[in-house]
């Protein structure tokens, strides 16, 4: 896998991370409301 190779010491990892957890959040709260 991706942490298997590193990709959690890549830069902005932790920020990356947190927009995509936030974006996809965001669409299933959006989705509900439709």
């Amino acid at each position: 896998t991706a942490l298997e190779h590193g990709a959690a010491e890549a830069p902005a990892h932790d920020l990356l991370t947190g927009a995509v957890k936030t974006g996809t959040r965001l669409a299933i709260w959006l989705s509900t409301r439709v």
